[in-house]
């Protein structure tokens, strides 16, 4: 797929493996053969460029780094174009003929006649016509569509029949139409037809990482290896987009075989919002929780920590994600520090979900004598855990302590050694852990006031879910999460350039916005499907914007665009 006239060929590149669908399918959708190998639908073709158009403006996206999307305005401003109909690209097959891939655009138009005219045609039959300034071929199908693609052979054998659906939602499957139905946009792939293509590639990262060696390419052997049981186990995978006033919404997601390992893995969703309100409501860089109650979480959780490799000794083994099959859920804040050079963990809490509180805090106490003295990838750890050591009010809590020291002959360890004071700061790493109804508080520091809101929030006190950023972006999110993650954007820009500043540097004319709300990640695990969606809002963008226009001393206009020798803009 050389050239640039077809929007599909920037599609499917990074999208080869991952791919959209939709539930109640377009009437362009429809058109589209049920055997296409990826398939890309737009609801209304003048409500998704709007949005395209806005994300680009906010983001300060020349329209010539758009590509292929930049063509869509100028398909909407030809005569006899339905700018408010649906649209599908259809990509027949895995070969190019003559360097073109054998792609299909069904397009809606009101006048069929008019419109090609306005490509160079005459509106009768099949002929070709001039597109985008490359050469194409364009044949009236009816209904009010018209298909247009740059292989002769591919638009002439393209009947565009309606009747398809049915085929489509079967490929789609319940995450698929879910996906669909809150996309303006989507994207479709059959990944049982596009997976011997991906194996191959694969295949030659594998030997390059073998011939790496070491801890990191371990690691990556184990992504490969979740990469190789998603090929081997999906039958489609999703890709969704939606722009509104709020925000952005991209939903991923994959529909699985039924009976295969990760079907198993997939089901019966999850409670993670509980999670999240049982941690405190403060600043966060960071925010995560998990509900691993079910059987299949439990399992696929399992496997990834095979993955872990180099990173599973960050905490010594006693870190949230270390002690997941002791729980039945996690939540965990990387809280805003208030002094960086005193560590990045100074305000970070945890809470475990478990109904044996005093078992739990057991394993915690066994873990951290375990670790004592054991080294992993050059770093040595002296640990310590002393049960009731202090109270928080009148609640007896025990306290922890971990120190790291880096084998500087090791060059697995230097990096972690560089990076040491900065994340733990000068005397490593220590805190509070407490039992509780319900569930065990940790905090990452020893810091009673911390320890205190972090109890009174696991018992329904005022949680982060009550915080109106956290709580306007997780409405947005799809329900039954198991896993949500939020980015605290407003915490990071603020330690960002604070930190700029403390190096003489950072941006000039630039303040936090003070009602900047959070990134919001979640994912669904349900009906033999996963389904990962990720909100962020308009308020971020132009925060985003913001920051980058200071920090290259502009006033926030983009730049012009680039003219040819007409006086036009160069797409």
């Amino acid at each position: 797929m050389k050239h640039r006239m077809w929007m599909v060929a920037g599609l499917a590149a990074p999208m080869a493996w991952v791919s959209v669908a939709m539930a109640d399918v377009t009437a362009a959708h429809d058109r589209v053969p049920g055997n296409a190998v990826i398939s890309i639908s737009m609801k209304n073709v003048g409500v998704f460029y709007s949005s395209l158009d806005k994300m680009a403006k906010s983001l300060r996206i020349p329209a010539s780094s758009m590509g292929e999307f930049a063509k869509i305005g100028e398909m909407m401003g030809a005569n006899g174009f339905n700018k408010d109909g649906s649209a599908a690209i259809a990509i027949m097959s895995l070969e190019e003929k003559d360097g073109q891939g054998p792609v299909v655009m069904v397009l809606p138009v009101s006048n069929y006649a008019a419109y090609a005219a306005t490509l160079g045609g005459k509106g009768a039959g099949l002929e070709e016509v001039m597109f985008g300034g490359e050469k194409g071929f364009l044949k009236d199908i009816g209904g009010g569509f018209a298909a247009l693609g740059p292989v002769k052979e591919i638009v002439e054998s393209f009947t565009g029949k309606p009747g398809n659906g049915a085929a489509h939602e079967a490929l789609m499957g319940t995450v698929g139409k879910k996906i669909a139905d809150a996309s303006d946009a989507f994207i479709s792939a059959n990944i049982e037809v596009l997976a011997p293509k991906a194996k191959e590639g694969m295949k030659e990262m594998k030997e390059q990482m073998a011939m790496m060696g070491g801890p990191q390419a371990d690691q990556l052997a184990g992504m490969m290896s979740i990469a190789d049981d998603f090929l081997r186990d999906a039958s489609a995978a999703f890709m969704g987009f939606k722009a509104t006033d709020f925000g952005i919404s991209m939903d991923f997601g994959a529909q699985f075989k039924g009976g295969t390992e990760m079907a198993e893995f997939c089901k019966g969703g999850g409670n993670s919002q509980a999670l999240t309100a049982a941690l405190p409501n403060q600043p966060f860089l960071f925010a995560m929780a998990m509900d691993v109650s079910t059987p299949g979480m439990r399992s696929m959780m399992k496997k990834l920590a095979t993955m872990q490799g180099q990173a599973a000794g960050m905490f010594g083994g006693v870190g949230p994600m270390d002690m997941l099959d002791k729980a039945d859920g996690v939540a965990f804040s990387l809280g805003q520090s208030p002094a960086l050079m005193g560590g990045l963990f100074l305000n970070t809490t945890m809470f475990a979900k478990t109904s044996d509180p005093a078992g739990y805090s057991k394993a915690m106490k066994d873990a951290f004598a375990k670790m004592n003295g054991q080294s992993v990838e050059g770093t040595t750890f002296t640990t310590s855990y002393q049960a009731g050591a202090s109270k928080v009010g009148e609640t007896p809590v025990d306290s922890w302590g971990m120190k790291m020291a880096m084998d500087p002959d090791d060059p697995n360890a230097a990096m972690m050694g560089q990076m040491q004071m900065m994340l733990f700061g000068p005397t490593g790493l220590s805190g509070y852990v407490a039992p509780v109804k319900g569930g065990v508080v940790m905090t990452y520091s020893k810091n009673s006031a911390l320890m205190d809101q972090a109890m009174k929030a696991s018992q329904g006190g005022e949680g982060m879910a009550a915080d109106a950023g956290v709580k306007g972006v997780a409405e947005r999110l799809p329900a039954g999460r198991s896993m949500e993650m939020y980015i605290g954007v407003k915490s990071i820009m603020e330690t960002a350039v604070g930190f700029m500043g403390m190096m003489g540097g950072g941006p000039a004319n630039f303040e936090v916005p003070q009602d900047l709300p959070p990134i919001g990640i979640g994912a669904v695990p349900a009906d033999g499907g996963l389904r990962a969606s990720v909100f962020v809002p308009s308020r971020v963008i132009s925060a985003i914007k913001s920051l980058v226009d200071s920090m290259e001393g502009e006033e926030g206009e983009p730049a012009e665009e680039p003219k040819d020798k007409t006086g036009q803009p160069k797409f």
